[in-house]
């Protein structure tokens, strides 16, 4: 793997102590959070971590970004239903891999926080860009370079690959 100078790998060992950092910072915070929403695919990682640190259950709720029309500047969030294996509400922690642009995690809470059973939430990251239009309560680190995620190693080799041809 051939890295840039823009571009930060993160190996599995820097991973697992920014999620035990993360982790540290929500339980200084005394909230007591009854669930976790992770955002897939990016969050499906931290999300599993955190719930396994924390103890608390896990949801997923997958998102996509699409272009609409012409104009790459206009883009939607298509949102799908909350997925677990309980009840859904109360204090809930949304939990991914990173606030990029930020327009994810800010469509995520805006929608978690208009639910009925949900009293209050908070939103967690690995890693936040100073750049993001949305500052989450918690994260772990603060980088302006492209992470590559030890999970991505295989998607960045393709676009690599596909920005070569």
């Amino acid at each position: 793997m051939v890295i840039m100078a823009d571009e930060y790998p993160m190996d599995w060992f820097e991973f697992d102590k920014l999620c035990y950092k993360l982790a540290e910072k929500i339980t200084n915070d005394n909230t007591k959070f009854d669930n976790i929403l992770c955002i897939a695919r990016g969050g499906l990682v931290i999300g599993r971590i955190m719930s396994d640190i924390l103890g608390l259950p896990l949801h997923v709720m997958y998102t996509q970004r699409y272009k609409k029309g012409t104009k790459e500047t206009y883009k939607s969030i298509m949102l799908t239903g909350i997925t677990g294996t309980s009840l859904f509400g109360g204090n809930v922690l949304i939990a991914d891999d990173i606030t990029d642009e930020g327009i994810t995690m800010k469509t995520v809470a805006e929608k978690v926080r208009d639910m009925d059973d949900v009293k209050n939430v908070k939103t967690s990251v690995l890693v936040h860009k100073p750049r993001s239009v949305f500052k989450p309560d918690y994260y772990a680190k603060v980088t302006d370079k492209w992470v590559i995620f030890p999970y991505e190693v295989c998607e960045y080799n393709k676009l690599k690959e596909m920005e070569s041809k």
